[in-house]
């Protein structure tokens, strides 16, 4: 068994999360009669503060550690399956939201990948761990296109994720309104394939909606949003 983090007690989300995803939906929200009295780079700001506090890290080994208990007690399942998301959930991307100031967009996102080695977010590498040595099959599923295909495999393996059962990124022409669609499409794939999702770990919800999975685990991230 490995020894839990000690930085701060485990619990499922920290207030400080809570706080920032609140103050980022009231500064957005459409439903406000009157602009909202916070500025931008106050909640940019708290987002820095609370990633380099490390109580983000705490908060995604929460929710890991959680999935890797119900994996631990699921495992013996037929043809288990883990599904894994990958930006915010196996791979952090953190330099380059934070040097974008939250920012995006596909040809500097490719580049990014291209240039920097990429890091794992080390709670779910460790996740991916339990769930390979109980004889669990991981897929990954992102939203990622596939123009990066060969990037992210690169990616995966630089993060010490060496092996997976299947890679599904979304079309390079997708327009959907939400990745959901594509998400759950390829989970319900897997399990026509035979498999039993018990497990599907995500940062979005989108990546989580439609089920096809025993158990969704949402992992914290008040940085960015995924429809």
């Amino acid at each position: 068994m490995r020894a839990p983090l000690t930085m701060r007690p485990r619990r499922s989300i920290s207030r400080r999360c809570v706080v920032v995803a609140f103050l980022i939906a009231l500064a957005f929200s459409p439903a406000l009669a009157n602009p909202p009295q916070m500025n931008l780079s106050t909640l940019k700001q708290a987002c820095v503060t609370y990633h380099d506090s490390g109580e983000y890290l705490v908060d995604v080994a929460a929710i890991d550690h959680e999935a890797e208990a119900w994996i631990e007690k699921t495992s013996a399942t037929e043809r288990a399956a883990l599904v894994l998301d990958i930006d915010e959930t196996a791979i952090t991307n953190w330099d380059y939201y934070k040097k974008l100031s939250f920012g995006f967009d596909y040809p500097s996102f490719h580049t990014f990948c291209l240039e920097t080695r990429a890091q794992a977010l080390e709670p779910t590498r460790l996740l991916y761990e339990h769930a390979r040595n109980r004889n669990v099959t991981v897929f990954f599923v992102t939203g990622r296109r596939e123009t990066m295909h060969a990037i992210t495999i690169d990616d995966l393996h630089e993060a010490g994720y060496p092996a997976w059962n299947d890679l599904m990124m979304a079309p390079a022409g997708y327009h959907e309104r939400s990745i959901s669609t594509f998400k759950t499409a390829c989970r319900k794939r897997i399990t026509e394939m035979g498999y039993h999702i018990i497990a599907n770990v995500g940062d979005q919800e989108s990546d989580l909606a439609g089920g096809y999975a025993d158990k969704a685990f949402k992992l914290p991230n008040p940085f960015y949003l995924v429809p």
